[in-house]
């Protein structure tokens, strides 16, 4: 495996590292609630809530936007990363 593409690895890691740890958060705190409200939870990978949700999927809600917002900054360092490593290779060749 090249150095290049190793360090590559480090924002694939940071991808799906990501992705999978919200999607685990998000069914963890899905199985948490009771049926009636799971039933007014978005289908299955997302379980996006609704719009204006109602007392019992506030708290849910709001970990539905607090892990996005921490999965988007994972993508965003990943990205960050991908761009750096292209500096390196097109201004020093091969890492």
């Amino acid at each position: 495996m090249s150095p290049a593409s190793s360090l590559l690895a480090v924002s694939a890691f940071l991808m799906v590292g990501g992705s999978h740890w919200r999607r685990t958060r998000i069914r963890k705190a899905r199985r948490d609630l009771p049926t009636r409200m799971q039933r007014l939870l978005g289908p299955d990978p997302t379980f996006e809530p609704p719009a204006d949700p109602p007392e019992g999927l506030r708290d849910y809600a709001r970990l539905y936007r607090r892990t996005a917002l921490i999965e988007t900054v994972l993508w965003g360092l990943a990205l960050a990363w991908m761009v750096f490593l292209a500096y390196l290779y097109f201004t020093k060749g091969s890492p």
